[in-house]
């Protein structure tokens, strides 16, 4: 019995991401609607009922419409709070490559050798 409690989550889990519920896909889409996400962004697969309701209930969201099924109100304030303090991980790591002296001067380096090339072929079919 000490084995079922165990795997029991898992396969709760794996169950809900496969065949999540109708009402869920619908308030999920009303919160990603009130929290300014793009309606491209449905994460279930073009054309099935989990993509439908999300667009309906994202559509909802976005016309201020009365949601047909209610998320509550702290699902929907962590998920706006959890959009806006979000941060990626190499946010304080981030370097812009493009900046640097080398890379200026490799970049201006290829310039001249594509252009030295393609001027020598042009004199030679012209010659």
């Amino acid at each position: 019995m000490h084995e079922l409690d165990d795997v029991l989550p898992d396969v709760k889990l794996h169950f809900n991401i496969k065949y999540p519920i109708l009402e869920d896909c619908y308030a999920y889409g009303y919160t990603c609607a009130l929290s300014d996400l793009h309606a491209d962004e449905n994460p279930y697969p073009h054309g099935s009922k989990e993509w439908e309701h999300w667009a309906e209930g994202w559509e909802a969201g976005f016309y201020g419409e009365k949601p047909l099924f209610h998320p509550t109100e702290s699902d929907v304030t962590t998920h706006i709070e959890h959009a806006e303090n979000e941060t990626a991980v190499n946010d304080q790591m981030f370097q812009d490559l493009r900046d640097g002296y080398l890379t200026k001067v490799l970049e201006i380096a290829s310039v001249i050798a594509v252009s030295a090339i393609l001027s020598y072929q042009v004199i030679d079919l012209v010659a």
